[in-house]
């Protein structure tokens, strides 16, 4: 109990302090969304953690250009991470909020508690996964 209280108010903080808009950069978080990269360059795919080492995957990859998800994919179908979606009661169980969509970046846990099987495992600094939030929440 006293661990899932820690996780939540370090993510209220960390929302609180670091999602000013002037502190967000959407192209960062266009970046990792299309390439699996930040602007820096860095591969934010953990490559020897992740299953799926041959290449390096980014959001889009699996998800589409629109973050619409892709239904017809030879590994199975993929939702729409768009957060508007994301956070949809209607679509979610338990609705992603920002933290537990940070939780899913940190350690493939779905907003249900149940463990995702991507087998992309990510590693992003928390600049990074901020800016990617961000980016999301621009998606219509």
């Amino acid at each position: 109990m006293i661990k899932i209280f820690a996780f939540v108010l370090t993510g209220l903080l960390l929302t609180f302090f670091c999602m000013n808009k002037s502190d967000v950069d959407l192209k960062n978080g266009e970046s990792i969304f299309k390439t699996g990269k930040n602007l820096s360059g860095e591969v934010l795919q953990d490559m020897e953690k992740s299953e799926m080492r041959g290449m390096q995957h980014s959001c889009a990859h699996c998800h589409g250009e629109s973050a619409e998800g892709k239904p017809y994919r030879r590994m199975g179908p993929t939702g729409s991470i768009k957060f508007k979606d994301l956070s949809d009661a209607n679509l979610h169980k338990v609705p992603y909020t920002d933290e537990l969509f940070f939780r899913f970046l940190d350690n493939e846990t779905k907003s249900d508690g149940k463990t995702a099987e991507t087998g992309v495992v990510w590693k992003m600094a928390e600049k990074d996964k901020i800016d990617l939030l961000a980016y999301l929440k621009t998606l219509n």
